[in-house]
């Protein structure tokens, strides 16, 4: 497949999942079998780490969500160059600390020696991020940076398109929904959501497909999206507590100061 192949197929796909395929068909046929991907990706590493893999190994999928999200460098990194970063590469750029050396150390342990991490921009001031790990005893060419990098962009802009054209049934949310869709952008699963908010693991589900139905989205990464676009998420370091309205007095114009 060559790569004006795979870029057209990202435009055909009707769907995420058939998104998707396309996506690691495309990667897969420029020598990147595997692939991880981030997004939002925001300078706050409690927010936004909602992450999906294909073809990593099991230990990743596991401990990605859980710990890795904290501690993986590339994502911040290759959206501040706006370029393809190789792996081995970052760790030259920017000196890691103890918690990136335990990213660096875990890809190694994986046999991921080498990769590329590779920025995403699309409309509404979105990012994402894509980390393809390097098939072991090959090197990568500019070449393949550049085609790799094309590819995850194509593909996160037909992303962006297609969650856009699924409209959201109704965007209301109550206020639990709101709470497990907070924490679902928090990277935490149903099951640490259903301890956090000290109500059943089945309750959880039961608001996570109410909420999906709601924005009209089937994945999680899709749910954060409309979520942060539809203002129902607040995307600085802390989570804002809703107030009471302070009650007016008699012959006050409401939100008007008595003190002005």
């Amino acid at each position: 497949m060559q790569l004006r192949t795979g870029l057209a197929g990202l435009r055909a796909a009707r769907s995420v999942i058939d998104l998707r395929e396309a996506t690691m068909e495309a990667f897969a046929a420029i020598g990147f079998p595997r692939a991880y991907f981030v997004t939002p990706v925001t300078s706050d590493k409690r927010f936004g780490r909602v992450h999906s893999a294909n073809n990593m190994a099991g230990e990743w999928s596991q401990a990605y969500p859980e710990r890795l999200r904290y501690e993986d460098p590339l994502p911040e990194l290759a959206l501040r160059l706006c370029r393809p970063v190789r792996w081995s590469e970052a760790r030259t750029i920017e000196a890691p600390g103890k918690q990136e050396e335990a990213f660096y150390r875990f890809l190694s342990q994986l046999g991921f020696e080498d990769g590329l991490a590779l920025p995403t921009y699309g409309p509404g001031a979105r990012t994402g991020f894509v980390g393809l790990p390097a098939v072991p005893g090959t090197s990568i060419g500019e070449e393949s940076a550049a085609a790799a990098h094309a590819i995850a962009q194509m593909s996160f802009l037909r992303y962006c398109e297609l969650i856009d054209t699924q409209e959201p049934i109704d965007v209301r949310l109550s206020e639990r929904e709101l709470d497990v869709v907070y924490w679902i952008a928090m990277g935490k699963s149903n099951s640490v959501i259903a301890e956090i908010l000290g109500i059943s693991a089945e309750t959880v589900d039961s608001y996570v497909r109410r909420a999906f139905r709601k924005l009209g989205v089937s994945d999680r990464t899709s749910a954060v999206l409309h979520s942060v676009l539809a203002g129902h998420l607040y995307t600085g370091p802390f989570r804002p507590q809703p107030e009471l309205a302070p009650a007016s007095t008699p012959g006050q114009v409401p939100g008007s100061n008595a003190g002005d």
